[in-house]
């Protein structure tokens, strides 16, 4: 019963955002994320106390929880409106800012690993990807399967194709022979390997370092930040280097700390725009 009116409240939300003009979906959105915040009050300490333990004061906290749970709401919103409405609208509202570095890695033939946080859009970042590029990613199984459906059909909307994270990850492998793009979120906590990030130890899966040793696809980090609402900029950095002087344990670890250390800078330069809610540090 509880998974069927979840689901009935997401297909209305989905109604409001569609059906008003952009300004008000947007707001809508925000709306809907600061609404969450007064609901989830142990998430919302969770928020400020991630914030405080990762360097920033209580005062600079205060200010930036709202900001980041607003944040939370217009990724709905986004995703709504331009995944399950609008998707060519996408590509006019997206400024690249560094394409030629995806472009000059491909022209080696070994496919391209795309690594990511939970940090601006990260599903618009994957569908915008997918409007120039073969793509394919990695997805966590809702619990509501109504949902989860709904979703990934619309992940696939502008091209991209998802894998379940749980299942067999043959078609990443296969993406990557076939010189294409795989996308991986690599902000979650999980057993593999343990390294300081944000200021504190916790642990981090080890699969994009893992396929990029294995395959020599090239290991590229990107994100795509809300510069306003409805304008984006997708930026592309320069491909991490893997370490590949020690055994194979080794090189993935120093790979993966490596990985983690660049996705901290992004965080840090639009920290209001990055999931703070989660409880990353129990390791």
């Amino acid at each position: 019963m509880k998974d069927k009116v979840l689901y009935l409240f997401f297909r209305l939300i989905i109604i409001f955002v569609l059906v008003f003009p952009a300004r008000l979906s947007w707001s809508i959105g925000k709306g809907l994320g600061i609404l969450a915040r007064k609901l989830a009050p142990a998430r919302n300490r969770v928020t400020i106390d991630n914030l405080v333990n990762s360097g920033y004061s209580s005062h600079e906290a205060l200010k930036l929880a709202p900001k980041i749970w607003a944040g939370l709401g217009m990724v709905g919103a986004e995703f709504i409106y331009y995944l399950m409405g609008y998707p060519k609208r996408l590509k006019k509202d997206v400024n690249w800012v560094g394409k030629e570095i995806i472009d000059e890695s491909l022209r080696h033939g070994k496919g391209a690993i795309i690594v990511c946080a939970h940090l601006g859009n990260w599903e618009l970042l994957g569908a915008a990807l997918a409007q120039e590029y073969p793509i394919t990613g990695i997805a966590m199984t809702q619990d509501n399967s109504g949902f989860d459906a709904k979703i990934n059909k619309a992940r696939t909307r502008t091209g991209g194709r998802v894998v379940a994270k749980k299942s067999s990850l043959k078609p990443i492998i296969t993406a990557l022979r076939h010189n294409e793009l795989a996308f991986f979120l690599v902000d979650q906590r999980g057993p593999g390997v343990r390294c300081d990030f944000m200021e504190r130890e916790s642990s981090f899966y080890a699969g994009a370092a893992t396929f990029a040793l294995r395959t020599g696809a090239a290991l590229i980090p990107a994100r795509l930040i809300r510069v306003k609402p409805g304008s984006f900029e997708l930026m592309i950095d320069q491909p991490i280097l893997p370490t590949t002087n020690g055994s194979d344990d080794e090189n993935i670890r120093w790979t993966t700390i490596k990985i983690m250390k660049v996705i901290e800078e992004q965080i840090r330069r639009n920290p209001e725009q990055w999931l703070w809610m989660h409880k990353l540090w129990q390791v």
